[in-house]
């Protein structure tokens, strides 16, 4: 290009915009749009049989910028068929026929039409007939120009039908993904009109768009619309300046896209996309939805398959991931596969703003992945091993913040779906035992309803309606098959996944925050009799402002104790301490308290008296939760429980505050027969101690990838038994021996100092040395 011709667009660009401007060529009037019969592809009859049934399907070419329909009644067909020569060329449809809109997004939208009625007199041009009782089924177009039927004072039968479309009163119309153009007042009338219809889902900005999921009216009703848009141009914007505004400021710089392209078309809002691709969904996104937070909803028509890995996309994909700051609807087509890729990522996308919201509607997703440890801090109870919650979506899991309509999750393993139905049938169950084996889907997860049946193909379910407190979803099938992208090998994270033993169950995973979630978790673990193993990950808490977990003895806080919360010095300043107005949410954020069951109720929890009068008398009851960590006599760890960090290279610091017998992984029984048992006897004591507790789920617990600070010395009468009398210690003091009130061999006590040393040991001062773990109580013989 020559530095002259360089020069001259530059002008036109920043210098002479209004001469540009009006030099731009003017948008082609629909009057002026050809017929779509003369460029469309008319699927031709091929027998003798189809000739006389007629044309049933005429194809619109996706890079066709506007044609026009016109449709005459068959009342009409003898007159016109009789005017050859002079009159319009007449096209007779079949029963059954189709005009269909070859959509691939190259336009940013899908291929215009027009429709009118044959009027006499008018020049020769094709015209089609639509046979009395006949279905003409409309699919992947944008109708421009539309007035459809009046709903206040026509027939209601005739919602949504055009009033310019000739059609027999025994015919029917079906809208397949279809856009209509319409005038604002009617958009408002039809807004009011879905009000009424309850069996019909809509989502409206109550502007400038209405997306209809599914429209029917039987007996009579004479159209049948499925994944539908209204929208009004008039009633949209554009950096939020009324589209009318702009489009009489030819120097606005907003003015060439609010003219719209070639066909004045304008096919980007504020509310709306008419036809987002996978080279344009993510920078929309970015400028439409994630610079500042607003309630006004944006629908978003999918024209394409989309790729939303970070992995894939590399260095393009937006630093942060792409954050949603108001309520998006994402609609795919509603008869062909419209694939969205995760690429087996997790967190890409955000909904932790104040009006985040994400409707999903005819998608199929795949690739979808374990959650991580990031995760795990927005889980609030579900767990980060089930990839059918959706962990690509990143916000935290005690809102509704994802919808789903007549959506397919492809699921990287058959176990997940038989894992989930197998829940689904259990919650739905009418017998006790189900009921309280359940009680975390209802407690916890907030489920109210999960209804489901089998899919078409074995292995396949389909959630009919399932609502629970962060997700809605309606028609939600579940496969393993993938629909479009290729199949990706599920990532192992080693610091939160762990290999299972044939015929064990999947753990639970999740989340810990504060001392009182731990207590309350380990609780509720108790209670539903050991059904699943916990693998936990202690996080250092934002609100509390430190990089380590605290375990230091400190008052719960539980509802409906004595206790209250923020007044005992001891007490971390958790979230529930801010005051509301603080921080960036502008109130208190809810702790992640429990991976299985909320707080238990005022009459579920024990005064500190209660507690310390249950464990003087030797008694302890999984009913009973301790309102003081740790409980008297140690949190009791009857479950297999794993506690560990989220990283090998970066292991998570807990304080332990100094404080003695926080776990216990023994009864109290047990330790004193082991104690008593002397080294003769510690073997069988040890055998009959595990036959005794054989009928009763065994306790496991396992500390990995985790630093420990403020680790305390023993108390030295941890194993011994000051009860009973104990006979001199052998004169050689080689090896372990009784406590007597003469100096205990190789300790250099005597008297009662004596009583602090452990018995069956060591007699070394071994309560000395804090890398014993003195935190844990258990018979360490």
């Amino acid at each position: 290009m020559s530095r002259k011709r360089v020069l001259l667009r530059w002008l036109c660009v920043v210098v002479a915009l209004t001469t540009c401007n009006n030099a731009r060529t003017a948008p082609v009037s629909p009057s002026s749009w050809p017929n779509c019969l003369s460029t469309a592809a008319v699927q031709p009859a091929a027998s003798d049989a189809q000739q006389q049934t007629g044309t049933n399907r005429v194809d619109i070419p996706a890079d066709s910028l506007g044609c026009r329909l016109i449709f005459a009644t068959p009342s009409n067909a003898a007159a016109l068929t009789a005017s050859k020569g002079t009159g319009p060329t007449v096209v007779q449809l079949s029963q059954y026929a189709l005009v269909a809109g070859q959509y691939n997004g190259s336009l940013a939208r899908p291929p215009a039409v027009q429709i009118s009625q044959y009027a006499a007199g008018k020049p020769a041009e094709a015209v089609l007939i639509i046979p009395e009782g006949g279905t003409l089924l409309l699919q992947d177009l944008l109708l421009t120009s539309v007035t459809l039927t009046d709903t206040q004072s026509g027939n209601p039968n005739l919602a949504l039908l055009p009033t310019n479309f000739d059609i027999p009163a025994s015919a029917a119309l079906k809208l397949r993904d279809v856009i209509l153009v319409v005038s604002q007042p009617q958009l408002q009338q039809y807004i009011g009109y879905m009000l009424g219809v309850l069996a019909a889902p809509y989502i409206t900005d109550k502007v400038s768009f209405l997306h209809i999921r599914n429209y029917t009216n039987p007996p009579f009703g004479v159209v049948e619309a499925r994944c539908i848009t209204l929208i009004a141009p008039t009633g949209a914007r554009i950096g939020d300046v009324p589209l009318p505004i702009l489009q009489s400021e030819p120097t606005s710089a907003a003015s060439a896209e609010a003219a719209g392209d070639a066909a004045g078309i304008v096919t980007v809002t504020d509310s709306y996309i008419l036809a987002a691709t996978n080279k344009t969904l993510v920078p929309l996104m970015q400028r439409l939805a994630g610079k500042e937070d607003s309630r006004q909803p944006l629908f978003v028509n999918l024209a394409t398959n989309m790729t939303l890995s970070p992995t894939i996309w590399g260095p393009a994909w937006p630093p942060g991931g792409v954050q949603i700051r108001r309520p998006v609807v994402w609609a795919g087509s509603s008869w062909r596969n419209t694939s969205l890729d995760f690429g087996m990522d997790v967190g890409q996308i955000g909904l932790n703003y104040q009006y985040s919201n994400m409707t999903v509607m005819n998608v199929d997703l795949e690739n979808l992945a374990y959650g991580n440890e990031a995760s795990a801090a927005d889980a609030e109870g579900n767990s980060i091993l089930l990839s059918n919650q959706l962990w690509a979506f990143k916000y935290k899991r005690s809102v509704p913040r994802l919808v789903l309509f007549d959506v397919v999750l492809v699921l990287p393993e058959q176990k997940q779906i038989d894992n989930v139905i197998y829940w689904v049938n259990a919650f739905n169950s009418d017998l006790p035992f189900w009921r309280q084996q359940t009680s975390f889907l209802r407690d916890t997860l907030k489920y109210t309803v999960i209804q489901y049946t089998v899919g078409k193909v074995p292995g396949e379910y389909i959630i009919i309606k399932a609502l629970k407190k962060d997700q809605l979803m309606y028609n939600l099938t579940y496969t393993t098959t993938p629909r479009v992208a290729p199949k990706l090998r599920l990532p192992f994270n080693a610091s939160i996944h762990e290999q299972l033993v044939e015929g064990e169950a999947d753990p639970v995973v999740g989340t810990i925050l504060t001392v009182r979630g731990l207590a309350v978790t380990i609780w509720n673990q108790r209670r539903s009799a050991c059904s699943r193993p916990h693998v936990l990950i202690p996080t250092p808490d934002p609100a509390a402002g430190t990089s380590w977990v605290s375990w230091s003895p400190a008052l719960l806080g539980l509802p409906g104790t004595n206790t209250t919360e923020g007044t005992d010095s001891t007490l971390p300043t958790l979230e529930v301490n801010s005051p509301r107005g603080s921080g960036a949410a502008g109130q208190a954020v809810r702790a992640n308290t429990t991976l299985l069951e909320p707080f238990p109720s005022s009459s579920g929890n024990a005064s500190a008296a209660q507690a310390s009068a249950a464990a003087a008398n030797g008694s302890t009851s999984d009913d009973v939760l301790s309102p003081v960590w740790p409980p008297p006599g140690g949190e009791v760890i009857r479950c297999p429980l794993t506690i560990r960090g989220p990283s090998p290279n970066q292991p998570t610091l807990i304080d332990i505050g100094f404080g003695r017998d926080l776990f216990k992984i023994q009864k109290t029984a047990d330790a004193a027969t082991l104690a008593n048992a002397g080294p003769q006897g510690l073997a069988a004591a040890a055998a009959a101690a595990s036959a005794q507790a054989s009928s009763a789920p065994q306790g496991l617990l396992r500390l990995s990838q985790l630093t420990f600070m403020g680790l305390p010395q023993g108390a030295g009468s941890v194993n011994a038994d000051k009860s009973v009398e104990r006979a001199a210690a052998p004169a050689s003091g080689g090896g372990a021996g009784p406590v007597a009130s003469t100096p205990a061999p190789g300790t250099g006590l005597s008297g009662s100092d004596a009583a602090w040393v452990s018995g069956w040991v060591s007699n070394l001062p071994a309560e000395c040395w804090t890398h014993l773990l003195w935190f844990i109580d258990r018979c360490v013989a």
